[in-house]
């Protein structure tokens, strides 16, 4: 009984840290990363969903410390991205330490899986193909697609939230024509999706064509997108993030209650344990006790 008392209250710890690692890592992504970007829409920057799945923690520090630096390196993925995003310079985020860094991914993780509250759409984005063309690659998408893939949030596959953006459309078209070959190849961004999501293959869609590929990368990048966001890096804050941030507002009481209500209840079971053990503990002493009067 004892044994299972401290097992439980372990646990009750160990899901405290968990949450005040998330809590933390999303005030510090609400607060130095939200101006930008968000888990479920492209912003500025490209949609975050999947991130922690689709590189290394070595490489996301190291990005979100100093992303010019990893692309002057000569980083593929970091310079494609680069120049998608109109060569937009990503503030360096030097002051952050590693372990606020393992926070923001930490909350990046948990809620690309598990979404948190209904995230805004925008049913107005003016882009550059014609409405057939989005009716047409929403049909090729959930009859090809959907079965494993989300666009803002994880699934048996990644998020494909702006994966135009992320990689150049020939990778991206060898990759849904046959993924196995590209893994196979080597190339090391296939490897470690393939690595990271259980090493589940992704069935060949080699009878697609380059037409109805494009028409499906072209319904993502509609599905990824937001409204345009204020000109400049530290411009006003888009809708999306301020309508995260107005949710943020409305269930953080009640979060810590929910938080509080787990700590109180288990600290009870573990007083309510040791006070059962105190109490067999007397018993048998005034029963040997007895005994050896009689």
């Amino acid at each position: 009984m004892t044994i299972l008392l401290a097992f439980l209250s372990a646990r009750a710890v160990q899901s405290q840290e968990r949450e005040e690692v998330y809590e933390t890592g999303k005030m510090i992504f609400n607060t130095q990363c939200g101006t930008c970007h968000s888990v479920h829409k492209e912003m500025l920057g490209p949609m975050l969903a999947s991130i922690t799945q689709k590189h290394s923690e070595q490489w996301l520090i190291a990005f979100i410390t100093n992303s010019q630096e990893v692309i002057l390196s000569g980083d593929e993925y970091a310079r494609h991205l680069f120049e998608e995003y109109n060569r937009t310079v990503m503030p360096s985020f030097d002051e952050l330490s590693k372990q606020e860094i393992r926070a923001i991914l930490y909350y990046l993780k948990e809620e690309s899986e598990k979404p948190t509250g209904d995230w805004p759409t925008f049913a107005d984005i003016e882009m550059n193909y014609s409405d057939n063309n989005i009716s047409r690659g929403e049909q090729l998408f959930n009859g090809s697609c959907a079965i494993c893939h989300f666009i803002g949030k994880d699934g048996e596959g990644p998020s494909l939230g702006s994966v135009t953006k992320r990689l150049p459309r020939p990778w991206l078209k060898r990759f849904i024509r046959n993924s196995q070959e590209v893994i196979k190849s080597g190339d090391p961004y296939a490897v470690r999706l393939f690595k990271n999501y259980d090493m589940q293959v992704m069935p060949p869609f080699d009878f697609l064509d380059d037409k109805d590929i494009d028409i499906i990368l072209d319904y993502i990048e509609y599905q990824s997108a937001s409204p345009p966001p204020v000109a400049g890096v530290n411009g006003r804050k888009t809708e999306a993030v301020m309508e995260v941030q107005q949710f943020d507002i409305d269930n953080k009481s009640m979060k810590k209650s929910n938080k509080m209500t787990f700590t109180i209840a288990s600290m009870l079971l573990l007083l309510a344990g040791a006070v059962l053990h105190v109490f067999l503990m007397v018993k048998l002493f005034r029963y040997l006790l007895n005994r050896k009067k009689s």
